[in-house]
């Protein structure tokens, strides 16, 4: 517990949020029906559109701001 918020502040990163385990969030993919497009979500689903809210928002202040699109690099 806590491992993202300690990933994120050894890295100089902005922690989003936290993913509760949640069940659903397995049985919705093994049917193929992501957590956020489940007909009750639960409280992994509701963490994830908040931090994608927040993604969003952040990343609408940058574009407003004419700040350089994000580099994702995969190593």
């Amino acid at each position: 517990r806590g491992g993202g918020e300690r990933f994120s502040r050894d890295h100089g990163l902005e922690y989003l949020g936290g993913v509760p385990l949640d069940v659903t969030v397995r049985q919705g993919g093994d049917v193929g029906v992501p957590a956020v497009a489940q007909r009750e979500p639960g409280p992994a689903a509701k963490a994830l559109t908040t931090i994608a809210r927040t993604v969003a928002a952040r990343m609408s202040v940058r574009a407003a701001a004419g700040a350089g699109q994000p580099v994702l690099t995969i190593s």
